[in-house]
Parts: structure tokens; C-alpha cells; sequence
């Protein structure tokens, strides 16, 4: 008797409540009906727009390796034939050759802004930084006769540790660049500590 008089009260209440009533099975709680247990219809996912950039935008080269946002907004793609900088409207490319440039090759591999917003740039040939005050590239070869250089071999991986220090990963070893050195006595003598030689630091 009383599980009859819950089961009449549940149907009144959802009835004045405006609810679909709950149903119950035969041996089993009151169950509610599929119409409230439904996930959300696709329709409700967000639109999503995607815009393509390419070579008939004003890119240098379709194929893009690395991409990076700086802090002023403009992004930057490193692509298999040029460097470019997109300001939301059009490319500035720089390649090697062209007149007044600063590469020394055109495979971007890697680019990496540090905490100053120094723009690292690593190509097939050497490692560049773009300064973030004067837009100067400055260029860091890789000597085997100098253990002050970057280690030899192709940059695969750039990061930055807590006390601002710049690891840079080749498939000839680790790297360790001293922002510090080039902020007291200039680009000319920036240096780079060696570490794990013979051992490829790909990430």
C-alpha cells in the first residue's frame, strides 16, 4: 500500500511540476525516461573557422616546419625555403640571397622566443638570434675547434631553464647559452658551455 501511494505522489508531482514522469520497472528503482538522460546534440559543438595561408598569400614556402607567436603579436613561420613574419595582412620573407638579408640558409628548423623576446631562429647552418630591442641577427656557428661554440650538428630542440639559461639540443650534444654573457659585454663574446658530446638531444 504505501509503495503504491509513493509511486501515485511521483506521478502527481511530475504532472504539477510540468515533468515527464518518471518511469518504474517491474523489480527495479524508478528510472527516468530517455528523453532526460540523452547527451547534448552535436549541434550544440561550436563552429569552428579555419583559415589557410600558403604561397598565394605571400608565404615563401608552403611546407612549414616551426611556428611561433612573439610578444608584439606577429607570428612566425619557419618553412623549408625561408623565414616569415606575418603581421595579420602580409609576410615579410627572408631568404637566403636576397639583398640586405641576415641567413645563412634557407631550412628553418626550429623557433624558439625566450623571457627577453629574443627570437631564436635554428637553421641548417647555424644558430640565430634576432634581438628583440634592435631587430639585429646575430649568428652563432658552430666551430669544432672551439669549445666556447655551440656543439657541431643539427639543431633539433631550444629551451629556456628558470635562471634564463638556453639549452640548445643538436644530434652532436647539449648546449648551455649564458643570456647574461652577451647583456655585459656584447654579442662578440657569447659563449656556450658543452655538454654530452657524441650524443644526439633531440628533444
Amino acid at each position: 500500500m504505501k509503495q503504491l501511494l509513493l509511486s501515485l505522489c511521483l506521478v502527481l508531482l511530475a504532472a504539477l511540476g510540468g515533468a515527464p514522469a518518471a518511469a518504474r520497472t517491474p523489480d527495479g528503482p524508478l528510472r527516468l525516461p530517455a528523453s532526460q538522460t540523452q547527451p547534448p546534440a552535436f549541434s550544440a559543438a561550436p563552429n569552428l573557422r579555419f583559415d589557410r595561408l600558403s604561397a598565394a598569400d605571400g608565404l615563401s614556402f608552403s611546407h612549414t616546419t616551426a611556428i611561433v607567436q612573439d610578444r608584439q603579436g606577429f607570428m612566425w613561420f619557419g618553412t623549408r625555403y625561408g623565414l616569415n613574419r606575418f603581421d595579420g595582412f602580409d609576410f615579410t620573407v627572408h631568404i637566403l640571397g636576397t639583398s640586405g638579408d641576415v641567413l645563412f640558409a634557407n631550412y628553418m628548423r626550429k623557433l624558439y622566443e625566450d623571457r627577453a623576446g629574443n627570437l631564436w631562429i635554428a637553421n641548417l647552418v647555424d644558430l640565430v638570434r634576432r634581438d628583440h630591442q634592435t631587430g639585429e641577427f646575430v649568428h652563432y656557428v658552430p666551430d669544432p675547434a672551439d669549445p666556447k661554440s655551440l656543439r657541431p650538428g643539427q639543431i633539433w630542440a631550444i629551451a629556456e631553464d628558470a635562471a634564463w639559461d638556453l639549452w640548445v639540443g643538436t644530434t652532436g650534444g647539449l648546449s648551455r647559452y649564458d643570456p647574461s654573457t652577451a647583456l655585459r659585454t656584447g654579442p662578440a663574446t657569447d659563449t656556450f658551455t658543452r655538454f654530452l658530446p657524441d650524443t644526439a638531444v633531440l628533444s
